[in-house]
Order: C-alpha cells, then structure tokens, then sequence
C-alpha cells in the first residue's frame, strides 16, 4: 500500500511516493532503451515489468528488440516465458509473439526447438494459413 502524505507536511514521507507499477517501469524502461550507456538499465526494468505484469506484450517485444542483435537465444528466452492462451483464445499480439518466435527459431536454425511446432500453429491458426505465404520462414 502507497503512504502518500498529507499536503501540509512539510516532513519527510513515512513511505514511498509512488507504488511500484509495471506502467511507470515500463516508460521508464523505453526511455532508457534510446541510449546505448543505459540499455542494461532498460532490459533489467523491462524483465520487472514482465515478473511484475506477465501478460503485457509489449515488455516481451521491447526486450527482444535490445537483445537480439547480440543475444538471439536469450530473445528466443524471453519469448518462450511469455504466458500463452489457448489458440482459441490467442489476440492478434499473441500472434505476433508467435510470429517473430517462429522468426527467430528460422534464423538461427532451430528446426528442433520444442515451441517452433506449437508457434507455428498457433501463427496459422490466428494469422490464417495464408500468411506464411507473405514471410520469409
């Protein structure tokens, strides 16, 4: 709970400001992601988002975005801990983490990578089949 203190107060707070939120971590994580010098800032925030509010999809893109130029196994990482719903119950963001797994998985050869079957028919069966056509897998 946020202790917020009154506004005649002139002491010090006898808690934290402001609550821990995934929402202020994650805009603080994107501002930090523009500089090279604060990037490991950024992906340390953006893994407290993702502990802190699994089912955001944007935390799990951002991070992929930092780390796959240098570390395309830890981006496939990331994707894989992300909470996936039934197919059925799968968004059109779901399939893009789906999507750019498969991507992943394809670019670095990992034709035996036991999510490259499940993140390809999940892709399908939101995307439709006829968007493997328009990619390069």
């Amino acid at each position: 709970m946020c202790v917020v203190p009154s506004v005649g107060n002139t002491g010090s707070a006898s808690g934290p400001l402001n609550c821990r939120s995934h929402v202020s971590r994650l805009g603080l994580a994107r501002a930090l992601s523009r500089s090279a010098d604060t990037q490991d800032e950024a992906k340390q925030l953006y893994q407290e988002v993702i502990a802190m509010a699994p089912g955001i999809h944007d935390a799990y893109i951002e991070l992929v975005q930092l780390l796959e130029p240098t570390d395309p196994q830890a981006a496939v990482d990331v994707y894989c801990r992300f909470p996936m719903k039934p197919v059925a119950e799968q968004s059109f963001d779901d399939a893009f983490i789906t999507g750019e797994m498969v991507r992943l998985l394809m670019s670095q050869e990992q034709y035996d990578h036991p999510q490259l079957g499940p993140s390809l028919t999940a892709y399908g069966k939101v995307m439709g089949l006829s968007n493997y056509n328009d990619h390069n897998y």
